[in-house]
């Protein structure tokens, strides 16, 4: 399972929410057997300073494998799209780019959609 890292900290209306969504939602999933990638902007928060990287990556468990884009005209999103490329590869985002309906994770509906509100994480099909 593929988590759009960035997007899980961020609320419907785009306000900053933290890590700690990212961090139950990876949990939860492992807990359940589940192998988790956590795939980040250059950036956690919009240019947030106070979460770097390497923090974030710090307060997941050492099994959790957590990537970065490092460049700034790159999103996480493309990068998380592009890795869920096998038949048993999922994804969690709240992004849903139509320039990228060609990769092989949203025609084959692989994609799960996210919706957070007051620090409740909703995923429909889980």
């Amino acid at each position: 399972m593929f988590l759009g890292g960035n997007n899980l900290c961020h609320d419907y209306k785009n306000d900053f929410l933290g890590f700690a969504p990212v961090k139950a939602l990876a949990s939860a999933l492992q807990a359940e057997g589940i192998e988790v990638t956590v795939v980040l902007d250059k950036f956690i928060g919009p240019r947030n300073k106070r979460l770097s990287f390497s923090k974030a990556e710090a307060s997941l468990r050492p099994d959790i494998d957590v990537q970065q884009v490092r460049r700034l005209n790159r999103s996480a999103d493309a990068r998380l799209f592009r890795m869920a490329c096998t038949n048993t590869d999922w994804m969690v985002s709240k992004e849903n780019y139509e320039e990228l309906s060609d990769l092989a994770a949203m025609p084959d509906n692989r994609v799960l959609f996210i919706y957070l509100k007051n620090s409740v994480i909703e995923i429909e099909a889980l």
